[in-house]
């Protein structure tokens, strides 16, 4: 009977395991897509000259990337590297949104320094085939 019992049990933690690690992966998977459809919507909408997704789709899955990797280190450096106990939670928490959306800035201008030479070649391209009026 243990011997059942305990076949059972190694099945069940093994695929609670094997489960958990499933979830984590389909979990940094999907939510490396929204970033990276979230990178692209805003690199297709904020600049001042239009712009095409074959123009802006490196920009927007490297700034994905680097949001993923960011998400998934940035708990690891405030517990190690800032220790937040000295300076009270108030300020601590403030400093630790300010850190959060200063790397967030960097990322995002990071992706869209990516995007810049593969839209200007695209506007060059489109000036000397005379498609496109230099005014």
């Amino acid at each position: 009977m243990t011997i059942l019992s305990s076949k059972i049990a190694n099945q069940v933690v093994l695929s609670a395991a094997s489960i958990r690690l499933w979830l984590t992966i389909t979990g940094v998977a999907a939510s490396f897509i929204v970033a990276s459809a979230f990178f692209l919507v805003i690199y297709l909408v904020v600049p001042n000259r239009p712009l095409r997704v074959r123009d802006t789709w490196r920009g927007a899955l490297i700034a994905g990337a680097l949001l993923q990797l960011y998400n998934l280190a940035f708990p690891f450096y405030t517990t190690h590297f800032l220790p937040f106990g000295n300076y009270g939670s108030a300020m601590g928490f403030t400093l630790l949104i300010l850190l959060f959306f200063y790397y967030f800035g960097l990322i995002l201008l990071l992706g869209a320094e990516i995007n810049a030479p593969h839209a200007c070649q695209r506007r060059a391209e489109m000036i000397t085939s005379g498609k496109w009026e230099v005014r």
